[in-house]
């Protein structure tokens, strides 16, 4: 479905806020102090008329008794679901999946501190990353490269699953 035909769908409809959807997209798609937009440029176009279509989809499913029970709030939160699910699909790397799966973990390219018993011990940037599993534990493992000497070291932070 292309944005036109999406947009006049939703605007036939009066159960699902377009202005929710516009409100969530521009949230996702710009940076903020505490949360960067995980998603690249090139994939926010389609991005956005897909994970629309698939909510628009999604709520046409619903039966009365249902739309009656569910809140904006959570409506809201099953299109971020959507969003970013669909994501995943246009992501053209590893890295990308990453920075969409974990949206507020550091990314390549980003300053690390080397902390010793919470002083700073030296500063690095990240030069690559992947998932580790350890048993029932996912992991961030990191390549940093020190600032001074260039050396390259690696550290890891258990993820949220």
């Amino acid at each position: 479905m292309n944005a036109a035909t999406l947009s006049e769908k939703l605007s036939e409809q009066s159960y699902l806020d377009p202005g929710m959807i516009s409100a969530s997209l521009e949230y996702w798609f710009t940076d903020h102090e505490h949360v960067r937009s995980p998603f690249p440029e090139f994939m926010r176009k389609p991005l956005a008329t897909e994970s629309a279509s698939k909510m628009l989809s999604w709520t046409n499913q619903l039966n009365d008794e249902a739309k009656k029970e569910l809140s904006q709030e959570m409506l809201a939160e099953k299109f971020e679901e959507l969003l970013f699910d669909t994501a995943l699909g246009f992501a053209q790397s590893e890295d990308e999946k990453i920075t969409i799966r974990y949206p507020f973990m550091p990314r390549v390219g980003d300053p690390i501190n080397s902390v010793s018993e919470d002083v700073v011990v030296g500063t690095g940037i990240i030069k690559s990353r992947s998932i580790e599993k350890e048993g029932d534990s996912v992991f961030l493992a990191v390549m940093v490269a020190d600032n001074v000497t260039g050396e390259i070291s690696s550290t890891r932070f258990e993820l949220p699953e």
